[in-house]
């Protein structure tokens, strides 16, 4: 049964109790046993419980260690590829500014 970390917990559960979920109502836990009650949710298929972002240290499924790692993966939005990337745009927008001024001279 999966955890599930979200940043709109809220609606989130509200979601599943839209698709037909029990959620909040103080259902006994089977597998998910750990969970806040008001996070947990049965649907027809089973278990789920719902986290906020800064709930992470609280899942049974996923350890800090793996969520470090799986941190450390993502690229970063200015990684040395992009900045190279995003300095020649720079550059080749200033001559093309450069060219149409003089032209307008």
């Amino acid at each position: 049964m999966p955890e599930v970390v979200t940043k709109y917990p809220e609606v989130l559960i509200q979601e599943l109790k839209d698709a037909g979920g029990k959620c909040g109502q103080g259902l006994q836990a089977q597998i998910l046993t750990r969970c806040p009650k008001d996070q947990f949710c049965v649907l027809p298929t089973g278990e789920i419980c719902v986290y906020d972002l800064n709930e992470i240290t609280e899942m049974t499924q996923v350890t800090p260690s793996e969520w470090s790692e799986a941190i450390r993966h993502v690229p970063a939005m200015y990684d040395h590829v992009n900045l190279i990337f995003l300095v020649m745009v720079l550059a080749l927008g200033l001559i093309i500014g450069m060219i149409v001024t003089r032209r307008k001279s």
